[in-house]
């Protein structure tokens, strides 16, 4: 199966699995694909699993050619800090920081017991569509409930290939404000944000989210969550949001 952006010519080429329900691509997929960069720049220096993502979200990614550009902030002896950004010609669209940390074994601290889970068995929630009516990036995961407050995501389509730990995380997550998003009223509910924390790296084919929101009557919220494997915790993701009133686009229309 084709990954949600291909690399041409020196351009990320998204497909039109990498769009939103909205205007513009799924903050998730912009994200994955930042991050995946740097964490293959990151195996290539030996710098560890990455440990924390941040990505802020400055104007909506059109389904058009994208241009990346990394930077290594900082490379030291635990740790490195390295950004990547994302621009359309020439218009910045998307920042991500991620710090790397390599392993180091320390004593005394036992692992916690988890019950190891099988979400393949799990129930499939009435699909979700897209606004506009076309392909979305939700079209890429399988997505089960298993009535306990976890939403998984079984990830069939890589965002890159190779697919790396931390941007494979951030597609589930990013949808972790609107698994909890409120009936009414009728909002649309952009993050300007996203971030994760993982504390070990992801086992398997499922993430799982276990989601908490909360909106005010300013127009602001917030999502929170923990972020799991079939053999529990690996980390916690949030983002704050923007609270817009709801206006579908056409069926079929361009972003």
């Amino acid at each position: 199966m084709d990954d949600v952006f291909r690399l041409e010519d020196g351009d990320w080429i998204p497909s039109e699995f990498a769009r939103g329900p909205f205007a513009g691509l799924q903050g998730g997929a912009v994200a994955g694909l930042l991050v995946s960069e740097l964490e293959r720049h990151a195996a290539a220096e030996g710098w560890g699993l990455a440990l924390s993502t941040s990505v802020q979200f400055l104007r909506p990614a059109p389904l058009a050619p994208l241009t990346t550009e990394t930077e290594v902030l900082r490379a030291g002896k635990r740790a490195a800090v390295t950004r990547n950004q994302l621009s359309h010609e020439g218009t910045l669209l998307a920042v991500a920081t991620v710090t790397f940390v390599q392993d180091l074994p320390v004593s005394g601290i036992e692992p916690t017991e988890e019950r190891r889970r099988e979400p393949g068995r799990y129930e499939q929630p009435p699909r979700r569509n897209a606004p506009h009516g076309g392909p979305w990036f939700m079209d890429t995961l399988d997505v089960r409930d298993g009535g306990d407050g976890i939403r998984w995501f079984g990830i069939e389509r890589p965002i890159t290939s190779p697919a790396t730990p931390m941007a494979t995380v951030l597609g589930p997550a990013d949808w972790t404000h609107g698994l909890g998003r409120p009936d009414s009223p009728k909002l649309a509910d952009p993050n300007i944000d996203l971030v994760v924390q993982l504390t070990r790296r992801p086992e398997g084919h499922w993430i799982g989210v276990e989601p908490d929101t909360r909106w005010v009557a300013s127009g602001r919220g917030r999502g929170r969550g923990l972020l799991y494997d079939e053999a529990g915790e690996i980390g916690a993701v949030s983002m704050g949001v923007t609270l817009l009133p709801f206006r579908a686009p056409a069926a079929g229309a361009g972003t």
